[in-house]
């Protein structure tokens, strides 16, 4: 499959087991795309054949769907072994099949979805200082948010974006009318889900203080980290060029900003993955040398257009 991460879910839920997956979003990842590289692109680039485009916007919810879009749904599976088969061998020209093999072990897991939905909240940075009772609003929208993304097969921002999210949660929401005053919601979100909206928000707003939630200290971004993280973000790009695989596979922001707040051997506790496997040797040691205060440079390659970097 090609980015299969609500797709799983969606076969979880309706035919009742959970498919072992190969995703070449995630195995191009490896060879150097960027993490949501098109299935077309991989197309084009793997098997030299360009697949048509005019109808990724058009209304799959109408039925009964068109000849034309039936043949375009089907392009999105036809094409998959031949595009695997090259990814494949290039994985093993580049010592990566076990890297790769592993990471799908994790994404296979369905108590790694559960995790997600759990945290998911915890991502949007605007939340990071608020009170807690708007806080406690936020993690329930959230929620609502990647559940209702999952089940529809979208990305959470196409419902609304943090910003907007939060918006709504600093706002009374009573009723759906109430919904209008915040801009930034599209019209086919309001038509879907300002009843479902109010509904959380509603249930949110009624939460007894003694149950409201506190953002997690050691997960903002602290102001005197913000330089760091930025060093280590900027570490992890030159590493992402050097070795030749998507930012997204070795660390993510959340992670980062731990680093950074925590003290060393708070770190171990966390079980975070950028200590753990490959991962630990191509990324890790290097952002936990410079939190130990470890000289680095980079500079910016006119000629081939990468980053280039040392530690000292």
């Amino acid at each position: 499959m090609h980015s299969s991460y609500n797709d799983k879910l969606l076969i979880q839920k309706y035919v009742g087991f959970s498919p072992k997956i190969l995703d070449t979003q995630v195995a191009a990842g490896f060879c150097g795309y960027t993490f949501y590289v098109s299935l077309a692109q991989l197309v084009e680039d793997c098997i030299s054949l360009k697949l048509p485009k005019t109808l990724t916007l058009s209304d799959w919810s109408r039925r009964p769907l068109t000849p034309e879009q039936i043949e375009y749904a089907i392009d999105d599976v036809r094409h998959l072994k031949a595009v695997w088969d090259v990814l494949r061998q290039k994985l093993i020209s580049m010592g990566r099949l076990d890297w790769f093999e592993e990471e799908m072990s994790r994404l296979n897991n369905l108590d790694h979805y559960d995790e997600s939905l759990d945290e998911c909240w915890i991502s949007i940075k605007e939340a990071q200082n608020l009170e807690p009772k708007y806080v406690t609003r936020v993690k329930a929208l959230a929620q609502w948010r990647e559940s209702t993304a999952r089940v529809t097969s979208t990305h959470p921002s196409r419902i609304m974006k943090d910003s907007t999210l939060v918006a709504l949660c600093l706002q009374e929401i009573r009723s759906p009318p109430d919904i209008l005053a915040v801009q930034g919601l599209s019209a086919p979100t309001i038509a879907k889900h300002s009843e479902a909206i109010t509904n959380v928000l509603s249930a949110a707003q009624n939460t007894p203080t003694a149950d409201y939630v506190q953002f997690p200290e050691h997960r903002k971004q602290k102001k005197e980290n913000i330089r760091l993280v930025s060093l280590l973000s900027l570490a992890v790009l030159y590493l992402s060029d050097k070795h030749g695989i998507n930012r997204d596979l070795l660390v993510d922001q959340q992670e980062l900003n731990l680093i950074a707040n925590l003290a060393e051997e708070e770190l171990c506790c966390q079980k975070l993955r950028v200590f753990d496997s490959w991962r630990k040797e191509l990324v890790g040691d290097t952002l936990l040398s410079i939190k130990r205060g470890k000289a680095v440079s980079f500079s910016w390659n006119v000629s081939k257009k990468v980053l280039e970097g040392s530690t000292s």
